[in-house]
């Protein structure tokens, strides 16, 4: 039984331990989780000493309070930031706030202003109105806001200001000076009052001549619709653009409207380009007041016809510019059928008048 205990035993025993690749194992092992070998015979096992565990511990310790520390410091100072950014956009938001009660607060007194006078206006009309409506005595001189007198122009003479222009005496003044800025400002004060003189008397002429029509279009330059007072406007430059400048103004205000309907743009765009076809512009370039020979302006009633018909070429060359500047501003419309028609326009303006090349350039 003993010997085959003994047989048995011999049979199961174990095979010897490779110490060396125990020890590299090991050795790896206790690198993988940290440990450094002191030497090649394997790793230092003071590495499992409390006091160095505990050191350890500490150092962790103390880089997770480090860590802490920052994030704490980062979430103060974005909390500062956010705190800054809200007064900034409180202070914006009261400033704007100001601003645009400021803003409000003038709109309000210029409405407040333009009604006055718009108020200021309707009664020296109704106090003109019933003035002229009064019996008056002839004897006793013009009415009140009434102006006597014959125009400037005779009733023989060409009913388009440029064909009577044509018909003025031909003046030098390059052998004189120029004149001085005063002496020019007073020229244009007086050439704009013979331009207000020959409106009124061309009223009057109208109203004494047939008063209906007279009567019927001022009601419709009042409270008339816009395609009435365009055709009335129209007519009255047709008739007499020498008096009637005022009513070339009120096209082109309605031309540039920006609020309302666009058909009233294209209505005033189009009854413009055909005055200014047909009526206004010669088949020469414009020249302004002060291009004019007016150092050797005649005396008299003749000074004052040459004045009168060199104010309405400046008149009539200002106002042309305006009307190719809104023309410019209508080909850039976001709605194509007013591209087309503006683009039209100032293609006809180019091939029919010279004025055109220098206004459009």
């Amino acid at each position: 039984m003993a010997k085959d205990k003994s047989a048995a035993d011999a049979g199961t025993s174990r095979p010897p331990v490779d110490t060396e690749a125990l020890r590299a194992e090991v050795k790896a092992f206790a690198s993988q989780l940290g440990f450094s070998a002191v030497s090649s015979e394997g790793f230092d096992y003071d590495d499992f000493a409390p006091e160095k565990a505990a050191k350890k511990i500490k150092k962790a310790q103390q880089q997770s309070s480090q860590a802490a520390g920052k994030d704490a410091s980062h979430q103060q100072q974005q909390q500062k930031q956010q705190q800054t950014d809200r007064k900034q956009d409180r202070s914006k938001q009261q400033k704007d706030g100001r601003k645009g009660q400021q803003m409000q607060h003038e709109d309000r007194q210029q409405q407040v202003q333009q009604q006055r006078e718009k108020q200021q206006q309707e009664r020296e009309e109704q106090h003109l109105n019933a003035v002229r409506n009064r019996t008056w005595v002839e004897s006793v001189g013009p009415r009140p806001g009434e102006v006597r007198g014959k125009s400037l122009l005779g009733k023989d003479e060409p009913t388009v200001w440029f064909e009577a222009a044509a018909a003025l005496p031909k003046l030098d003044g390059s052998s004189k000076p120029p004149l001085d800025d005063n002496a020019m400002e007073q020229l244009r004060q007086r050439s704009e009052a013979l331009l207000d003189r020959e409106q009124q008397l061309f009223e009057r002429e109208m109203g004494s001549r047939n008063a209906a029509d007279a009567r019927w279009l001022a009601q419709v330059r009042k409270s008339g619709t816009t395609s009435d007072k365009i055709a009335a406007m129209s007519l009255m430059v047709t008739s007499s653009a020498t008096a009637n400048i005022k009513s070339l103004d009120g096209l082109l205000a309605l031309m540039a409207k920006t609020a309302g309907g666009k058909h009233v743009v294209v209505a005033a765009m189009e009854a413009l380009q055909e005055l200014f076809l047909t009526a206004l512009l010669p088949d020469r370039k414009l020249k302004v007041l002060e291009q004019q020979p007016l150092q050797v302006l005649p005396p008299g009633k003749d000074g004052e016809r040459c004045l009168l018909l060199w104010a309405v070429e400046d008149a009539v060359k200002r106002r042309y510019q305006q009307y190719i500047q809104l023309l410019q501003k209508c080909s850039t419309d976001n709605l194509d059928f007013i591209k087309e028609k503006a683009t039209k326009a100032v293609s006809r303006l180019l091939a029919a008048k010279p004025e055109g090349e220098q206004a459009s350039c």
